[in-house]
């Protein structure tokens, strides 16, 4: 893949989309999804990371589930 950071045309870049793991190899940079948004977007590291995990907190089946899990612990209690 090319690199956003660089001009070289060259594959020098890696990014592993299961883990957002990235690493450029021409500008010796790497990261998360979150840095390589917010070097790649007028967005802070900080906004970026904070959306990332707010939109990754409301996708998430397993919130629901510990929801349920909880309810049954109250009403036992």
């Amino acid at each position: 893949m090319d690199s956003p950071f660089t001009s070289d045309d060259r594959k020098k870049f890696w990014m592993n989309l299961h883990s957002g793991k990235w690493q450029c190899f021409s500008s010796h940079d790497s990261g998360n999804f979150a840095k390589f948004i917010s070097m790649t977007t007028p967005q802070n590291y900080r906004e970026v990371e904070a959306e990332l995990l707010f939109k990754t907190f409301l996708d998430s089946d397993e919130i629901t589930s510990v929801e349920s899990k909880t309810e049954q612990l109250n009403t036992l209690v």
